[in-house]
């Protein structure tokens, strides 16, 4: 019995410290030109390597709708993740949500108003 704590105490330390690096993005920041009707994405997320801990999914949506999805293979940086994505027909009054998801843990989401 003492052996199977041992071993379930030591499996609970393993799995929580492969978890200590994940984190999910910090901020997230969304801003669009109307002229160009180009948004440009700006995730805040600090990692070590940019290429095993990164934002794996980015979810744009219109007034609630999805109405574009990207599945970067890596991060842009090791601080911060950026995007640019073209967006027509957007008017005055709509909402535009961003939400950002790391490969390993969390969520951040981001909202904007169209002037």
């Amino acid at each position: 019995m003492r052996k199977f704590k041992i071993l379930l105490v030591l499996i609970t330390f393993l799995g929580l410290s492969s978890t200590v690096e994940a984190h999910p993005p910090k901020k997230v920041t969304a801003k669009y030109n109307k002229e160009s009707s180009e948004l440009k994405i700006e995730i805040t997320h600090s990692v070590k390597e940019a290429t095993s801990h990164y934002i794996d999914v980015i979810i744009i949506y219109k007034n609630g709708e999805e109405i574009s999805k990207l599945e970067p293979s890596e991060q842009t940086g090791k601080q911060k993740h950026t995007e640019s994505v073209i967006l027509k027909d957007l008017k005055s009054g709509d909402i535009i949500k961003v939400k950002a998801k790391c490969n390993k843990f969390g969520s951040k989401t981001a909202k904007l108003k169209i002037d």
